[in-house]
């Protein structure tokens, strides 16, 4: 899975660590998940996941017009001395 790592310019030793998760996941006929990040200027970092849950017909496959979504959104910044905060929303 990709990291974003911030690291001291002088001493290249780590500072901080997030782990980026940028796929997208069908593991059943019920549910689908997918993830996203987005990187933009001021040093700020979203990551989004939407999750999608479904019914199920008698022989277990999807019911496409029965599609419930939720999307869980976190933001982060990384502040001056290269710590990367969570962001309340």
């Amino acid at each position: 899975m990709p990291n974003l790592i911030t690291f001291d310019t002088l001493t290249l030793k780590d500072i901080d660590k997030l782990q980026l998760i940028n796929y997208s996941r069908n593991w059943r006929p019920d549910y689908a998940l997918f993830e996203e990040v987005r990187i933009y200027d001021e040093s700020k970092i979203v990551l989004i996941d939407s999750v999608f849950i479904y019914q199920v017909d008698d022989k277990g496959k999807r019911i496409d017009d029965s599609k419930k979504v939720t999307v869980y959104t976190e933001r982060y910044k990384i502040d001056n001395n290269g710590k990367i905060i969570k962001i309340e929303n």
